[in-house]
């Protein structure tokens, strides 16, 4: 059991910290413990390294979504991601786009970032998404 755990464990993204503030297209870079409680919202757009999770019901592989929730952790085959509001953006797509859901498929998301009324602390409007790997890490995040 232990190895089906260990093949299906992803990056714990909570405590990393942007090495780069800004990308060479003027977007801010923004790390997860930026969103701690207390933080305020910037009032532009920026770009986040995530997990792509559903919102509120499931759904399935494949299936085009106009809204997600990213999160910083992707859980594990026996153990879901905790989805503490605190941690949870919910992304909504540029108005009559959709993506292909892949659940907890590592993502860039870029949007407008604010205070939610939802489930979630976070929203992220106007957003588009990117597939990532995990060379993105490494090479756009430091621990804190």
């Amino acid at each position: 059991m232990g190895l089906l755990i260990a093949s299906d464990m992803r990056s714990d993204l909570s405590e990393l910290r942007p090495v780069f503030k800004v990308w060479a297209d003027g977007v801010e870079l923004l790390g997860w413990p930026q969103l701690r409680p207390g933080s305020a919202p910037p009032e532009y757009r920026v770009r986040m390294l995530g997990y792509m999770m559903d919102g509120y019901r499931p759904v399935a592989d494949g299936a085009p979504v106009a809204m997600f929730v990213l999160m910083p952790e992707a859980g594990h085959l026996f153990h879901p991601a905790h989805r503490v509001p605190e941690e949870m953006v919910e992304v909504w797509l540029t108005e009559g786009t959709s993506v292909a859901y892949k659940d907890r498929d590592m993502v860039w998301v870029e949007g407008l970032l604010h205070r939610s009324e939802g489930r979630s602390m976070w929203a992220m409007t106007d957003a588009f998404v990117a597939r990532a790997d995990e060379r993105a890490i490494a090479q756009w995040f430091a621990p804190r």
